[in-house]
């Protein structure tokens, strides 16, 4: 069985991948895989796919191929498990976590929407479970005991608190704070070339280190620990303007209000 977690980026996808890898590990029904990509890189082969077999966990912010032909065919052995948020916050996220100019923020979120229309043929099987980040950050318990419906994965009630608990923001947190720590330990016993290079790429968010277990980036959680409607001070007004009328029908589709774009801030904000 093929479960993939295939969430918007900055949105929530790791959370959801780490609760449905942490429920179908504790159930003794499946494993974490990590990430997977269409093209260079690891991925489930679709071809032998045995909806019996134990469930193979990756995370894609891509649709993968072939998956979504698959479910709209009503073939069983494959699962989505998709998280979506608002185009702004997503905005916010990816300028602190990435860099870059407005450009490049737009063709992260021009691919974002893609994939949300491709898997949006999809989103009404029974094999697709579609959550909307600010209700599972708002209850994350609540959320967490959702997948593990939509799996048929059953656990004691304090199992999956715990795992709730781990993977909210306050779980998250200690593993970001432990890779930076490991981070910070490296550094102490390197030349001091190697300690400008990774100082550097930490200043230029082009550090790509992360825990390989749980995908968890060691700037992976920024100052505002996730919360939603910051792009009101944190986002250029020019910016939020574009994305709400480059991505309108979007907005429209993923219920999301658009007429508030104007508390959006004059001037970037660093974040």
């Amino acid at each position: 069985m093929l479960v993939v977690c295939n969430g918007m980026s900055r949105s929530g996808s790791t959370l959801q991948y780490n609760v449905v890898c942490n429920l179908v590990e504790a159930a003794g029904v499946g494993m974490a895989r990590g990430g997977a990509e269409n093209d260079g890189g690891p991925g489930p082969d679709l071809a032998h796919m045995d909806p019996t077999a134990p469930m193979q966990v990756y995370k894609a912010h891509d649709a993968l191929r072939g998956t979504v032909p698959w479910i709209a065919d009503g073939r069983d052995g494959v699962r989505i498990c998709y998280i979506h948020r608002d185009l702004r916050d997503v905005a916010v996220s990816l300028r602190t976590m990435q860099g870059g100019d407005d450009d490049n923020i737009l063709h992260l979120l021009d691919a974002a929407v893609l994939a949300y229309g491709e898997l949006k043929r999809v989103r009404h099987s029974p094999y697709v479970l579609w959550q909307r980040y600010e209700d599972v950050v708002a209850d994350v318990l609540g959320a967490t005991e959702e997948m593990a419906r939509f799996l048929k994965v059953a656990l004691p009630a304090e199992t999956i608190d715990k795992i709730a608990a781990d993977s909210a923001i306050d779980g998250a947190s200690k593993v970001m704070d432990k890779i930076r720590g490991l981070l910070d330990a490296d550094l102490k016993h390197a030349d001091p070339g190697e300690v400008r290079r990774v100082r550097k790429a930490m200043r230029e968010r082009s550090l790509t280190l992360r825990d390989p277990v749980t995908l968890i980036h060691w700037n992976h959680i920024s100052r505002h620990r996730g919360a939603s409607g910051v792009w009101r001070t944190e986002l250029p007004a020019q910016l939020a303007d574009t994305i709400v009328e480059r991505y309108a029908e979007w907005f429209a589709d993923a219920g999301y209000a658009t007429d508030d774009t104007h508390g959006a801030a004059e001037e970037g904000v660093e974040t």
